[in-house]
């Protein structure tokens, strides 16, 4: 855990940035519900004419209160782990069901509404709590995100059937009187999962009718929350469409994004439906909004039309830019990034800047993908070789009729970014509805530049909850034509890959994430780091090595190449909490096998490290998220060998106070350059940072 100290001015700078940024505002809500019913189709809930399985929801919440008929949750899997991360922490995150065989280590990466409003508040845990009726949200009490964690975790009580769970929640209030809460109630997807549509419907019957007693007993019924309270019910997910039946989910129909939403209490319109369409990671800014507290690491806006129209809810749409990568080429250099557009809540765009030799500076922001077609296009990552800057990215665009999918499209400039070549499909998801038993869903893509040609790196989703594929796309003629190979099969849930191009060629390696048999354990998996290369430009793969082996949690793992050995740096910390450390390893003979791995001892929590190899000096730089200050800031180290690194120092001055995250580092001859991602506390927005380093 965070030292006293850091802990305490980071509690004090986060609440000065949360009173310096937004007026605080005078709404009657003092508390927050909100009620997930687990796995609701909405074909069964708002979109069925009759409502005859809602009647409680329908006929007597709904008229207090705002409904959106388009509200989803939209993004890679739709299960419940990932769900339920999104509504609490603001942010998509790329998980499997936690517990489902065997995975028990799925927090979310931002921090959730619980830790923001602890934090903000001072408030003690009791007065924040999830009361889950399955195992799979257990873990979301608190989050990864150094700067808050388990000093700002939730109460976690874990029910079982809905009946159980809803004794189990009027308790737990009875007992703690918490001011923010989740209750999921899990039997509409347990019952769902049984293929009987009767258990099914009685499910969500029985769900209705519990909800209705949450609003009018638990929450009404109470003088603590009277007339003070806002209740937000959603679903975390819906289900599959009829063409393949309702017992599964995890797909990308309409069926399996479209859940409901409505919102009730003191400061919400009675009796409105709004049609613009909204998500998951929306609500947690949301209850941000209604009770004062800042969400800084949210992607999503704030839901204004659940305000009464006399009040002044922050109406901006805020930016944010994310995801940085980084590539360089013969002294050029280039940084690709998503971010979303002030105008349009739903949408992402992919932004590239260009520094050829000779320029004095980056260009201005380049817009890679197509605006007019796309609507999240976010992921991207860029390569440079002889035949020009190539960027990939993940696309959400229609592709059969208003059927929206995940597919990975391509972008290639041969004079290095001064002009671009009409974007390229590469490959796209097949729906679960095409034929059973054929869903294909294709992840966040890497790509690389060897000296023989391109490879995109990303993961296949083919249907199962428990197993993904990574693949590879080469094309050995300039990205006019790509043919897919196999990387790794059967993995679990292969994440943060990291490819690299070596000397040869065709000879390239990747390391990545992936969930590995717990030591002395059974039938329990936690993060590892997972090593593969290529002696052929993807072709086929060999050497296949674990680099981690422990029962912590390593996470992000980052390769370099210095011509003679490969050094691999991830972060790691316990499945408790505390502090991230980085460690790293070497190998001498391209991966056939390393060295120990050893802690870089770089500072309080450094996480999210990137690593370069500059020829120029010969020395391997590093940069990496650093929590030692009261904010998230970017320090770099580095090192000739890979075994002993200098002290880290900040990577530029931070007049601000700026929240610094999520780094990259490259060398083009010789020259070194960084980027990440950059809160500024008086705006309340994200933007790219890129800067030339020095040596």
């Amino acid at each position: 855990m965070m030292n006293a100290k850091p802990a305490l001015i980071l509690t004090i700078t986060f609440v000065f940035l949360s009173l310096t940024a937004f007026e605080a505002q005078a709404y009657d809500t003092e508390n927050v519900f909100v009620v997930v019913i687990d796995g609701l189709r909405n074909e069964e809930a708002f979109d069925d004419p009759s409502h005859q399985y809602i009647p409680y929801i329908w006929n007597s919440l709904r008229p207090m209160g705002t409904i959106y008929t388009e509200f989803y949750n939209d993004y890679f899997s739709t299960y419940t782990t990932p769900g339920h991360e999104a509504i609490v922490s603001g942010q998509w995150h790329f998980h499997p069901n936690l517990y489902g065989g065997g995975f028990y280590d799925c927090r979310p990466e931002a921090p959730t509404i619980f830790e923001y409003y602890r934090e903000h508040t001072g408030l003690p845990q009791e007065k924040t709590m999830v009361v889950t009726g399955k195992a799979n949200n257990i873990q979301l009490d608190w989050s990864l995100e150094p700067s808050h964690g388990p000093d700002y975790a939730s109460l976690m009580f874990e029910g079982a059937s809905d009946d159980y769970t809803y004794d189990l929640l009027a308790t737990k209030l009875a007992e703690h009187h918490p001011k923010l809460v989740l209750v999921n109630f899990r039997d509409v997807d347990a019952m769902g999962h049984t293929n009987v549509w009767q258990d099914y419907i009685d499910a969500i019957v029985n769900a209705d009718y519990l909800v209705n007693r949450v609003w009018n007993e638990l929450i009404q019924g109470d003088p603590f929350y009277a007339n003070k309270t806002t209740m937000i019910l959603t679903s975390d997910h819906g289900r599959n469409d009829d063409t393949v039946g309702f017992a599964n989910h995890g797909g990308i129909s309409h069926q399996n994004r479209h859940v409901l939403y409505l919102a009730m209490g003191p400061d919400t319109p009675a009796g409105q439906t709004i049609t613009e369409r909204r998500y998951l990671i929306d609500i947690a800014p949301t209850v941000g909004e209604l009770l004062d507290f800042p969400t800084p690491f949210s992607h999503g806006q704030v839901m204004t039309d659940i305000f009464h129209s006399y009040l002044n809810p922050d109406p901006r749409v805020r930016v944010y830019a994310k995801n940085p990568r980084m590539a360089g080429f013969f002294g050029g250099a280039w940084v690709t990034w998503s971010e979303n557009t002030p105008d349009d809540m739903g949408n992402e765009r992919v932004y590239l800047r260009r520094k050829l030799p000779g320029d004095p500076s980056f260009s201005d922001p380049i817009l890679i993908n197509d605006p007019t077609v796309a609507r999240w296009a976010f992921y991207p990552s860029v390569a440079a070789n002889i035949n020009g800057v190539h960027v990939a990215w993940l696309d959400g665009r229609a592709l059969v009729g208003d059927k929206e999918t995940w597919s990975i499209f391509y972008r290639k400039s041969t004079d290095w970014g001064i002009s671009w070549q009409a974007e390229q499909l590469i490959a796209t998801s097949t729906f679960e509805s095409a034929q059973p038993g054929t869903l294909e869903i294709l992840g966040e893509p890497e790509i690389i530049a060897t000296r023989a040609g391109e490879l995109i790196i990303s993961v296949k989703y083919r249907g199962g909850i428990q197993w993904r594929e990574m693949v590879s796309y080469r094309t050995t003629n300039g990205g006019i034509t790509w043919n897919e190979f196999d990387v790794q099969l059967q993995t679990r849930h292969p994440r943060n890959y990291c490819p690299l191009a070596l000397t040869f060629p065709w000879e390239a390696v990747v390391t990545w994430n992936d969930f590995g048999d717990t030591p002395g354990q059974t039938n329990t998996y936690n993060w590892e780091v997972f090593f593969k290369r290529t002696l052929n430009g993807g072709n086929s793969w060999i050497t296949f090595q674990r680099l981690s082996l422990d029962s912590g949690y390593s996470d992000k793992p980052r390769i370099a190449w210095n011509g003679q050995n490969l050094v691999t740096v991830w972060a790691e910390r316990s499945v408790q909490g505390g502090p991230f450390d980085l460690i790293m390893t070497k190998s001498s003979n391209k991966g056939s096998s390393w060295s120990a791995n050893q802690s870089l001892g770089l500072g309080t929590s450094p996480w999210q490290p990137s690593l370069a190899w500059n020829i120029v000096g010969g020395e391997f730089h590093l940069l990496f998220t650093d929590y030692s200050s009261a904010y998230p800031d970017v320090k770099r180290s580095k090192s000739q060998s890979g075994s002993s690194w200098t002290a880290p120092v900040i990577v530029s001055p931070n007049p601000k106070n700026s929240y610094r995250r999520n780094p990259q580092i490259i060398a083009s001859l010789g020259q070194l350059y960084g980027s990440w991602e950059e809160y500024d506390p008086s705006t309340t927005e994200w933007s790219i940072t890129v800067e030339a380093l020095s040596n």
